[in-house]
């Protein structure tokens, strides 16, 4: 003899005509076979158990087709609820190492090598860094040292025309520095110190009210000239008056060519120290001329020397200023340009 399970279900039917006010009654339902997950085109007949969002529930009726479990109780009755989450478990043991990566590309060799200062590439020095790429320069961003003095008269420097930097008869000049100019790491030209002028040689045979003629204080080289003409505003008193009773103003010239001049310089008159004298001694001050350098060998000034040779006369002109000059070598080069 086979033995049966039967579930017993008691079923709340609500108010109608089959139990008036309502009765509860039990049903007899076989549990018939295991269906797993619920389908809902599936058609389960009554005792089929399926399962359905973590709960089992069992089929009252056959031929029940897509009647969702917990919401068909016609269909449908529960026979066990999930339970609540349990703990969470331990952690569990670390996995095994990975293995290795493959090796990574071979970098490339450089060799650095120290530049000085003045390198065409680097002018404030710094280094080369060279590889099978190329050679890349990293430059240093300091400026270099500025130039010292360069003192009109001095070997090797610009001479003085019909000036002199020193004044014998009054030694208290000596104290002060003679006519100089420098440039500095940003190409901007520096002039200072005194200049002396005989003016009473000058006005030798000549009458009172005679203009008076001084000529170059002295002419500056390539590279430190102005593009163009510029004046600026400079003293000058009689040097024999160490008081500076008479100092007065007066326009100093730098030309294109470089030639520092006081072209305003006056007229022949007595000496103020020397009333037996047509002329006197004459002290220049530059201090406080600076100028932006223009360029040694720009392409006009170069184009004014051509098929030409050193020291032929020659014009350019700059910024709708004419200039005239002599054809001479730029500073550290072969190329010959007005200057």
């Amino acid at each position: 003899m086979v033995s049966r399970k039967w579930l017993v279900l008691c079923v709340l039917l609500g108010c109608g005509a089959i139990c008036g006010t309502g009765a509860a009654y039990a049903m007899n339902v076989e549990i018939t076979n295991f269906r797993g997950a619920w389908v809902p085109t599936a058609a389960y007949g009554a005792g089929a158990v399926i399962t359905y969002n973590g709960a089992s529930y069992i089929s009252l009726a056959g031929n029940n087709v897509n009647h969702v479990p917990g919401a068909s109780p016609a269909s449908w009755a529960i026979l066990d609820a999930p339970g609540a989450p349990g703990p969470a478990g331990p952690q569990g043991l670390p996995g095994p190492a990975g293995s290795a990566g493959t090796n990574g590309a071979n970098g490339t060799s450089v060799t650095s090598q120290v530049i000085p200062v003045g390198d065409v590439n680097c002018p404030n020095g710094g280094a080369a860094l060279t590889s099978s790429n190329g050679t890349t320069y990293v430059c240093n961003g300091s400026l270099p040292p500025v130039e010292a003095w360069n003192v009109v008269g001095a070997p090797g420097q610009p001479p003085y025309s019909s000036w002199t930097g020193t004044y014998p008869r009054q030694p208290q000049w000596g104290s002060y520095r003679s006519a100089a100019f420098y440039k500095d790491p940003l190409g901007t030209i520096h002039l200072g110190g005194l200049a002396f002028f005989n003016g009473i040689l000058a006005c030798t045979g000549k009458a009172a009210g005679d203009p008076m003629s001084s000529g170059a204080v002295f002419t500056l080289p390539p590279g430190y000239v102005p593009d163009v003409a510029e004046d600026f505003p400079c003293l000058i008193g009689n040097a024999d008056l160490l008081g500076g009773s008479d100092i007065q103003a007066k326009r100093c010239e730098i030309s294109a060519t470089g030639d520092v001049t006081v072209p305003a310089f006056g007229v022949c008159a007595v000496s103020t120290s020397n009333s037996s004298a047509l002329g006197q001694n004459w002290v220049l001050m530059l201090d406080g001329i600076n100028f932006r350098a223009g360029p040694a060998c720009s392409p006009g000034t170069v184009a004014a020397c051509t098929g030409r040779v050193v020291g032929d006369a020659c014009s350019f002109t700059a910024q709708n200023v004419a200039n005239a000059g002599i054809c001479n070598l730029c500073a550290g080069t072969q190329t010959l340009a007005c200057q």
